[in-house]
């Protein structure tokens, strides 16, 4: 049940009176509040499991015909048996990579130093495992992403091998992340 008057003056306080109460009264009605819960049903249906960890850092780094065989070297390395973190991102300017902080050195000395655009640290990652039903449905990640946004938490960086789906955030809203996928997963239970 919503209060649609109160989330009408919710919505104007929010954006500083940019919008009238009584056009926020309105789009509020015509938003498609079975629709938009019945969707949420069919995500939370496919999520399986959900795990956080922290002390994550992604090295950003500029793209060159040597990179590629530096990172299969450090990756090499990695050992998934002990939990360690590991993924790349190749585009065609920039390459991210997400490791555990304690690996970031490690990383690092097997790079060309004028390659390495960025690090980042105090980061965490959310990952979400899915059915593997998920990649044949639209909309899926979407509005997990979505869900996330609303709760103003930024993906710093997201990463897709479904049926995982990992989110890469700020150290700080990683629990927060967590607690609104967790909400999201448990929406189908409460039929």
């Amino acid at each position: 049940m919503i209060n649609v008057r109160a989330l009408a003056r919710h919505i104007q306080i929010a954006t500083h009176e940019e919008y009238s109460f009584e056009a926020l009264v309105s789009a509020i009605h015509r938003f498609p509040m079975k629709e938009r819960a019945a969707k949420y049903q069919s995500v939370s249906k496919l999520m399986s499991k959900l795990s956080l960890k922290n002390e994550i850092a992604v090295v950003e780094i500029l793209n060159a015909p040597e990179i590629p065989a530096s990172i299969a070297r450090f990756s090499s390395e990695v050992d998934y048996a002990r939990g360690e973190t590991f993924s790349a991102v190749s585009g065609i300017r920039r390459t991210r990579v997400t490791v555990d902080s304690k690996s970031v050195d490690k990383l690092v000395a097997v790079l060309p130093k004028k390659n390495i655009l960025s690090i980042t640290r105090n980061l965490a990652e959310v990952v979400l495992e899915m059915s593997e039903k998920s990649i044949n449905i639209p909309g899926v990640y979407s509005t997990i992403i979505t869900e996330l946004a609303m709760n103003d938490i930024n993906i710093i960086d997201p990463l897709s091998c479904i049926p995982e789906i990992i989110f890469v955030v700020d150290e700080k809203d990683g629990a927060k992340a967590y607690q609104v996928l967790e909400r999201l997963k448990k929406t189908h239970l409460k039929d």
